[in-house]
């Protein structure tokens, strides 16, 4: 596990064992291969704890992982396989019924990866699910919340408030409101940034660079994968990767399909060539440098936007507590990670009277 993993699970835990000492069960919303839940059912042997997880393998993994390491707590910690949608809240009261966790009456929503919607649809399920009393979440990946067919996105802004001050606004806001901006708001902090090395900076901008051309030469159907960790990539010396053939070593190319489970290498074609080659010339002398230079430029301006995020949500929240439900709710963001370690500092808390 990484250092910022790590960091990452233990303040969460930390908050987590402060927030949730009277719930009987935890329910781990994209548990991976169950780090989390299983730090937290070893601080506290009176929780139960159901982890919920899309990635049948990972649900696999995690099991495995359960039964031959630390077995003793398999009686406590269940795994399945769910996809965490807003109308999910039945499959998951039948998991908890199937797994023999009827008569837990309390129950708190957790998550370390709560990325794009899956941050959104938690809050949602704390309002809908009368057990849930705690929700405490860190969400990630905003610029990967789903949009509709105009363009706009389902679940940004959400809050009456935010669409009020849109509206009212005398420019168009709402198209500022685009994927760049949520692209913007989770990039790294500017704490990060500031205390790269000189060698950081030179290797963190031909990362950013080689990855910028990948994107650039693929369409919209398919994505980028890097296949040749960090620590075994060309370094210093980005003549090194001109060549296209070496280019393709680094990264491989898969459909963006639902159903596309494996990395296709062949999916590089004379087309992805050719325009390798005119960005690559075309950048030849300034290429990482400018990289770098546009990291600086988004650092400067990552938490205005983050903030505009987190501070919709809390404003959404508090305004469906007060408008469509008798429920008092008290509801914060806290950041509890290092910004030098990692960029997802903040941690949604909610709690319900």
């Amino acid at each position: 596990m990484s250092v910022k993993k790590q960091h990452e699970i233990v303040q969460l835990t930390k908050v987590i064992k402060t927030q949730c000492n009277d719930i009987h069960l935890l329910i781990d919303f994209g548990a991976g291969l169950g780090y989390l839940s299983e730090t937290l059912c070893s601080i506290n042997k009176s929780w139960r704890i159901l982890g919920l997880e899309a990635d049948v393998f990972r649900v696999m993994g995690a099991r495995k992982r359960l039964r031959q390491q630390i077995s003793e707590m398999s009686e406590r910690v269940t795994y399945v396989q769910q996809f965490i949608e807003p109308n999910a809240g039945n499959a998951i009261k039948y998991h908890i019924s199937r797994s023999g966790l009827t008569g837990l009456t309390k129950w708190a929503i957790i998550g370390l990866h709560a990325c794009a919607d899956l941050s959104v649809t938690s809050i949602k399920l704390f309002f809908e699910m009368a057990e849930v009393k705690r929700l405490v979440i860190m969400p990630c990946c905003y610029h990967k919340l789903s949009q509709t067919s105009n363009g706009h996105f389902l679940n940004f802004p959400l809050s009456t408030t935010l669409k009020s001050a849109v509206t009212e606004a005398d420019t168009n806001v709402l198209s500022y409101f685009n994927r760049p901006f949520l692209r913007l708001a989770c990039q790294e902090t500017s704490a990060r940034w500031r205390h790269c090395s000189e060698e950081e900076h030179v290797a963190h901008g031909e990362q950013m660079f080689w990855r910028a051309v990948a994107d650039a030469i693929i369409d919209d159907e398919t994505e980028v994968i890097a296949t040749i960790p960090k620590s075994q990539r060309p370094n210093n010396d980005w003549s090194e990767i001109k060549s296209f053939s070496t280019f393709r070593q680094m990264y491989k190319v898969r459909s963006k399909r639902a159903d596309a489970e494996f990395l296709v290498a062949d999916m590089w074609n004379n087309e992805h060539r050719d325009k390798f080659k005119k960005v690559v010339e075309k950048y030849a002398e300034v290429g990482p440098k400018l990289a770098e230079a546009l990291t600086c430029l988004q650092t400067t301006i990552q938490k205005l936007c983050e903030n505009i995020v987190l501070y919709d949500r809390v404003c959404y929240m508090n305004e469906y507590a007060e408008t469509q439900t008798n429920l008092k709710i008290m509801v914060k963001y806290h950041k509890i990670l290092d910004e030098k370690l990692s960029p997802r500092c903040f941690a949604l808390i909610a709690e319900k009277f």
